[in-house]
């Protein structure tokens, strides 16, 4: 028994029943029950009213408690009940139980209330008909979605049990099928409507999931025992999707309880939705949501009595989680003095934006911020922003935040913030960086105009890295919009021909060029990252700095990023004097559950300054080399002024965030003292450039400076 040794190695304290339950119960064929043996020939052919009055006969011999009639489904045929409703297929329980969050705990008995009924509630949508496709295990899985959906927000939300059909990864359909692959395709890609993907009872419909707004997404799924304690703990937070064996009698259940189902392989899958200990004359029942229509049961529903049917085993407490109305993160700061800068020994204003990736208008805003650098005191540590709509921004509002640095702290000295941003609807942190004095900006690109150098490809298979603007759709996996501009680099990043999803089985990655990393010490990578993977166990998503791999998610746990976060790495063991850096980012996924992948923008490889001195909120001291850009952001003019410590050489330039050199400022020598040159935002012809992220750097015998500009339109 294999199966049962190694869920039992996964889950060393889970219940012996739930490891057991689902191996005899696992799906053996599908919905409706097996089919009567065909008729010899010369025996009668099979009536619908026969076969009534045979069961009628049954309840009445055997004192049953429930009632016999014509249904919605009672005229299929024996023989035409398994094309029309079976197929259901078994789970593979190691995989099954090895993917869950965990098992779940029951209440004691005492504490269980002796009957439930979420319909009374308001916890559970009406009954659908599956129809002539084997599609219960869909149809039991979304019920359990639309009931959380309801139990959560007070409202009703229909989902698309066609999306299963069609979109799961499994190849699983009307010949069979069973949750967990709905369940997968929530985890990843999420739940969409009905009305845009209408059940069609047909696995030949193609997916068209990436044309629909993504209502919904569930964050897993915690296995339920099949014991009655933790059945009814599972039901109280709400209702589950299990399985069951359905008798050829089940078919003409018009109401009461259901008593004479054998208790053989399971077949069908419903909605479990409530008990009732006194029912069935005192022996308890079991309350199922059917997937047959309202004209089966009652409206739909039925009860089943304890220890019939097989009912209860394969159960799972999805994990619905809301999407965020508010979603406040760090986007970037300004510090405001002459330099741009943290200077050792100076007492500095702080602006920062951020933005609102939620859902909703995030309204009453405030951030608190933070850093856990020594020598860094962060003295007024709360500023007002405005409020956000949806994928909006906002600066801080006077007096801004204000950072008193060590006058002993070391230039070049790493600064880690921590940005806690409240809202009336959430709180959120995020986190930023920066370095004591002008940091070398070695390269940059925003992914804007430029991706030269940039190459993608796979050493295996499914190559889906696209350099777009991101045609993501509401509650898709994967960013609205790029961090900075227009456009980003991803894993199936648009709508186009793609579904915003990786691939499963993929094996792809997207390298930078090669950068020149000789003249630096202390190299740091950032970049913005948007990063949704299957945890590291199944999915891999690493980084590698020529060839050695600086990063990976972890092994247990997934990534889902819903915010474009800033995200930086040391690699001066690997960067530092190598004249040829390249930057790998890669992707590696099995079979089975599929998400966003990478998304990145704003790519830079940074370096702390080497000659650098303090700088006062007024300007450059004199006997520094140093660069400062007024004002910034521009509009029209920047003034740029340089400081030379002594008679020299110097070249100033300016460079896009692609690292092109647009304009020259500057060549030759100039004598000490503070010189001032004027750009207008105009390239080498006199052409205007596009507003975005610009960066002045001056290089003489006094060393390197460089100050970020913010051209506007």
């Amino acid at each position: 028994m294999p199966y049962l040794t190694r869920a039992a190695e996964r889950f060393p304290h889970a219940p012996f029943a739930l490891i057991f339950g689902v191996l005899a119960i696992s799906f053996l064929c599908a919905c409706p029950p097996l089919p009567a043996a065909a008729a010899d020939e010369g025996q009668p052919a099979w009536s619908e009213a026969a076969e009534l009055a045979e069961i009628q006969r049954q309840i009445e011999e055997n004192g049953w408690d429930w009632e016999a009639g014509y249904t919605s489904v009672s005229h299929i045929p024996p023989d035409q009940r398994p094309a029309m409703a079976m197929g259901l297929k078994p789970a593979d329980v190691q995989d099954w139980l090895s993917r869950a969050t965990g098992t779940f705990a029951p209440l004691p008995e005492r504490d269980l209330p002796a009957a439930w009924d979420w319909r009374t509630l308001n916890g559970v949508t009406g009954a659908k008909n599956q129809g002539g496709c084997g599609s219960c295990w869909a149809f039991a899985a979304v019920s359990a979605l639309e009931a959380a959906f309801l139990i959560e927000n007070g409202y009703q939300q229909r989902f698309s049990e066609q999306q299963c059909l069609s979109c799961n990864t499994f190849d699983q359909g009307c010949d069979g099928g069973n949750m967990v692959s709905c369940y997968f395709l929530w985890e990843g890609f999420g739940a969409v409507d009905q009305t845009c993907m209408p059940y069609q009872a047909s696995d030949a419909i193609p997916c068209t999931q990436q044309d629909c707004d993504v209502k919904a997404r569930i964050a897993g799924y915690t296995a339920v025992a099949y014991t009655p304690a933790v059945l009814k703990t599972a039901i109280m937070q709400q209702p589950i999707a299990v399985v069951m064996y359905a008798p050829n009698a089940l078919f003409y259940y018009h109401g009461g309880c259901f008593q004479n189902g054998p208790n053989d392989g399971a077949n069908h899958a419903v909605l479990l939705c409530g008990w009732d200990d006194n029912a069935c004359n005192g022996t308890g029942a079991w309350l199922i949501k059917n997937s047959w229509g309202t004209g089966w049961g009652e409206n739909g529903f039925g009860w089943i009595q304890y220890g019939t049917c097989s009912l209860g085993g394969e159960g799972s407490l999805i994990q619905y989680e809301p999407f965020p109305e508010s979603r406040l993160a760090y986007v970037a700061h300004t510090v405001l003095d002459a330099n741009y800068a943290f200077d050792p020994g100076e007492n500095a204003q702080v602006s920062i934006s951020a933005r609102n990736f939620g859902t909703s208008t995030a309204t009453g805003v405030q951030g608190v911020l933070r850093c856990t650098t020594p020598g860094v005191t962060v003295i007024d540590s709360v500023a007002n922003f405005g409020n956000m709509v949806s994928w909006g921004s906002s600066s801080s509002l006077a007096p801004h935040f204000r950072v008193a640095l060590a006058p002993g702290i070391q230039p070049g000295t790493l600064l880690e913030f921590q940005l806690v941003m409240r809202s009336d609807q959430a709180t959120d942190v995020s986190s930023a960086y920066d370095f004591v004095s002008p940091c070398d900006v070695i390269y940059a690109n925003d992914f804007e105009t430029s991706i030269t150098g940039w190459t993608h490809g796979y050493p295996g298979s499914h190559d889906d890295w696209v350099w777009a603007v991101p045609g993501s759709r509401p509650g898709f996996i994967d960013p609205l919009h790029a961090s900075s501009g227009t456009k980003a680099w991803g894993n199936d990043l648009t709508t186009d021909g793609s579904n915003c999803i990786y691939a499963n089985r993929a094996n792809n990655w997207l390298k930078s060029p090669a950068i020149d990393c000789s003249d630096y010490t202390g190299v740091h990578l950032r970049f913005k990252r948007w990063l949704s993977v299957e945890e590291g166990l199944y999915d891999v998503a690493k980084i590698l700095v020529n060839g050695t791999e600086i990063w990976r998610n972890p092994e247990r746990g997934h990534v889902i990023e819903n915010a474009w976060e800033t995200v930086m790495y040391d690699i001066s063991a690997i960067a530092d004097g190598n004249a040829s850096v390249q930057v790998t980012f890669a992707l590696n996924s099995d079979q089975g559950l599929q998400f966003g992948g990478w998304a990145i923008d704003d790519f830079e490889l940074i370096a702390p300054p080497v000659t650098f001195a303090a700088t006062p909120e007024e300007g450059p001291r004199p006997g520094v080399f140093a660069l400062s850009v007024f004002p910034n952001p521009i509009s029209e003019v920047a003034r740029v002024k340089l400081a030379m410590p002594a008679n020299g050489d110097a070249h100033i330039e300016v460079f896009d965030a692609s690292g092109r050199v647009v304009r020259k400022l500057h060549a030759g020598l100039l004598a000490a003292g503070d010189h001032w040159f004027s750009w207008t935002g105009t390239d080498e012809e006199g052409r205007l450039l596009p507003a975005g992220t610009y960066y002045c750097r001056a290089r003489g015998d006094g060393g390197t400076s460089v100050a970020r500009v913010i051209h506007l339109p």
